[in-house]
């Protein structure tokens, strides 16, 4: 008995601690644990920031970060907690728990896919306000690391707003969170369904290391991890499919889903059937990985009938940050190709920007320069800044008296046109008279 009365104040003071201060109710309406008001005066202050914040804050359910190889538990931990504070002390977000009940509901058995696992909770009843899900991430590729936070809003039929930022180390990750919290903050407000909906299985992923014979003769064996620019992958470390759904979605042309966001609650595996309902196309890929070169097919099927579109294949030596964003744009524009017509969409190729990155509708695109990124064939806006922020979001009061570097790109009879900065903002405004 006194042991187990030891563990659960142990468990109380734990949550108090990392949780108290920000989840002043979790989502089914019980409280969460407190500690005394004179233990820290850093519990006061965040408990009074979270429960001073109006109701009009949307609030969502904060699931615990997940990780790939390279990331250490400290770093993860890190992210959560600052990921909670930021969205606190911004007013961005009002973080609730739902961890007990749903550890509780799928103990024995998860749902077959994201979307059932999805609708399940949209239709639960809420002592508070709530607006979604968020599940974040952070991945290690090569030398760098990715953040990358999704939520889940309700009215967006299952389908999220992401935002995702590169770094370097682990120092940045307050600057990261704080501008991927703003961009969600943006995007929660104007989101809205796209057409053509995919759903996008997680990569199955398999290891291989080269064998040779003296003769000559030779194979690639099955392995547990395969040493990508420095990162021991292995089978379960599928961060692709997560950049892929952020990229279609950041095109304009697609809502994406990647379908493995919460494995603890719902199976990675999704039949064409199960989704035909929700998606119009399901993405199958696998990725071969091995010590002399990489393999990527990827599947492109439509959900109702389960017909193979399109197979498209991609090969590499390494698995780096810029690679990663070159086979993913390829696999877009591929898609793309089979899935609208060359009327309904354009091709942004070999457009070169060294030092700046790009945001499209307030979302991440890539940096340095834009390759094999399809967009709708209508006009767009593609806004630069650094790595972390767009310009227009750093210095919105002034930042169309200064000289921009955005690009306008306008489309007419098929023709592609592209005005930079300040001469594209006279353009666009001509237009419009």
């Amino acid at each position: 008995m006194r042991n187990l009365i030891k563990k659960i104040f142990c468990r109380i003071f734990f949550i108090g601690v990392l949780a108290g201060p920000l989840f002043g109710f979790d989502a089914k309406g019980f409280k969460s644990p407190k500690l005394d008001k004179n233990s820290s005066k850093n519990v006061i202050d965040m408990q009074g920031y979270y429960d001073d914040l109006s109701e009009m804050i949307p609030a969502v359910i904060l699931f615990f970060p997940d990780c790939t190889a390279g990331v250490s538990s400290d770093m993860l931990e890190n992210f959560y907690t600052e990921l909670k504070l930021q969205m606190v002390l911004n007013s961005y977000f009002k973080p609730v728990s739902m961890s007990k009940y749903l550890d509780g509901k799928y103990s024995e058995k998860k749902e077959k896919n994201f979307f059932q696992f999805f609708y399940g909770i949209k239709n639960e009843r809420y002592q508070v306000n709530l607006r979604g899900i968020c599940k974040p991430k952070i991945f290690k590729c090569g030398s760098n690391f990715i953040v990358y936070i999704a939520i889940f809003p309700f009215d967006n039929g299952g389908y999220p707003i992401t935002s995702l930022r590169i770094i370097k180390t682990e120092k940045e990750i307050k600057s990261a969170v704080l501008n991927c919290l703003m961009e969600l903050n943006s995007l929660m407000q104007k989101h809205d369904l796209r057409k053509i909906k995919i759903a996008v299985n997680p990569f199955e992923i398999s290891c291989r290391t080269l064998v040779e014979q003296k003769t000559g003769e030779f194979d690639f064996i099955k392995t547990s991890f395969s040493n990508q620019e420095g990162i021991e992958l292995k089978e379960a470390d599928d961060f692709f499919s997560y950049v892929f759904s952020h990229q279609a979605t950041a095109t304009g042309l697609y809502s994406a889903n990647p379908m493995g966001i919460l494995p603890e609650y719902v199976n990675g595996a999704v039949i064409s059937s199960a989704v035909s309902n929700y998606a119009d196309y399901i993405i199958n890929t696998k990725l071969v990985l091995s010590d002399k070169m990489n393999i990527i097919n990827m599947n492109l099927i439509r959900s109702d009938s389960g017909v193979m579109v399109k197979t498209v294949k991609y090969f590499t030596k390494k698995i780096d940050i810029e690679e990663l964003w070159k086979f993913t744009n390829y696999f877009l524009a591929e898609i793309t190709k089979s899935i609208y017509s060359e009327k309904n969409y354009k091709l942004l190729n070999s457009i070169p920007f060294r030092g700046k990155a790009f945001y499209k509708g307030g979302m991440f695109i890539g940096w340095d320069s834009i390759d094999n990124f399809p967009i709708p064939a209508e006009k767009t806006i593609i806004n630069t800044g650094t790595t972390m922020i767009s310009d227009i979001n750093n210095n919105p009061d002034n930042y169309y008296s200064n000289k921009n570097a955005d690009l306008f790109v306008f489309v007419n009879n098929n023709e592609l046109k592209i005005f930079r900065g300040r001469e594209g903002a006279y353009v666009w405004n001509l237009l419009e008279k």
